[in-house]
């Protein structure tokens, strides 16, 4: 067995079990969300991941997690990652687990519109049937039909087109930034912002989000506190596992693997939730699943071309 090989199939296997802690963290997000407010669960998520990042940037990479050279970008990322997330903790409250995580997929969607119009990426006409057909799988996900549609499955589609825009940021900030600093200041920042939508419960009392149990803080039970403490580890275990997936090995090979979250999600959801999964998400799943394997596709064969 060659080192490449090898390194292959480790790159694979760190992608798949991310995948996997990253459709758990979901899942745990959504069972939590009929009794902690959105601010809550972003603080423990945050606090988590914070621990772990810099565990693993000062011992493991031996990385200096508070320099940087990019401030700028730094405010840009975390402002596009706090929404980010806000759409999709939001989308968790709202709608099953397997429609949000296959909504969000579109990302690979987002990102081949946006490189043709910020980066000036020129694209064939396969290309956009390609990106045409995603839409496709997407408007099929949303329920097309007038009396079962959800306006708030747009929120998810929001997540996707600004989980591109991270992606654009991160590759420009990757240039000069390490991986330690640039989940440091996000991290550190989503911690602040969930911190302060929580004092909300005591400085807008009456305000629709703490009202409706969106933001604000609600006595944490103890059997819940563990619950809390997996799912934040979950979302920290995920972050270093894709990471380190990247670093191994070929983005147009790790990559088709995230597409696993679908149907992860989908059981987990099913088995856990005991939520439904009917044939407009299976269908529009799957769709967006051949159309994000399409691109990657796409891309190889463009980059073979001198």
């Amino acid at each position: 067995m060659t080192t490449s090989f090898k390194r292959a199939l480790a790159a694979i296997i760190f992608m798949i079990a991310g995948t996997l802690f990253m459709s758990l963290s979901s899942v745990l997000t959504r069972l939590l969300s009929s009794s902690y407010t959105m601010s809550q669960i972003l603080i423990f998520r945050m606090i988590f991941c914070l621990v772990v990042i810099m565990l693993f940037a000062h011992f493991i990479l031996k990385q200096k997690f508070w320099f940087t050279k990019k401030p700028a970008l730094h405010i840009l990322r975390c402002m596009v990652g706090i929404l980010i997330f806000l759409t999709y903790i939001t989308s968790l409250y709202f709608l099953p687990v397997a429609q949000v995580s296959a909504l969000t997929l579109t990302e690979a969607i987002f990102v081949a519109i946006l490189s043709t119009i910020l980066l000036k990426e020129k694209h064939g006409r396969e290309y956009w049937m390609v990106i045409i057909l995603g839409f496709l799988g997407a408007v099929i996900a949303l329920k097309p039909d007038p009396s079962i549609f959800n306006p708030l499955a747009l929120i998810p589609l929001l997540g996707g087109f600004l989980f591109a825009v991270n992606g654009i940021v991160i590759g420009m900030m990757a240039k000069s930034e390490n991986f330690g600093n640039i989940n440091f200041y996000f991290t550190i920042t989503s911690l602040t912002i969930g911190l302060i939508l929580s004092s909300f419960q005591w400085l807008v009392p009456q305000s629709w989000p703490v009202e409706n149990r969106l933001i604000g803080w609600q006595p944490v039970l103890l059997q819940d506190l563990l619950v809390l403490m997996v799912m934040g580890l979950c979302a920290a275990i995920s972050q270093l596992l894709m990471t380190q997936s990247y670093r191994l090995g070929r983005a147009s090979l790790v990559t088709p693997f995230f597409y696993l979250d679908l149907p992860i999600s989908a059981a987990l959801g099913f088995f856990i939730l005991h939520e439904r999964i009917d044939l407009f998400l299976i269908t529009g799943g799957v769709i967006i699943i051949v159309s994000g394997l399409a691109i990657l596709y796409l891309e190889k064969q463009q980059k073979k071309q001198p």
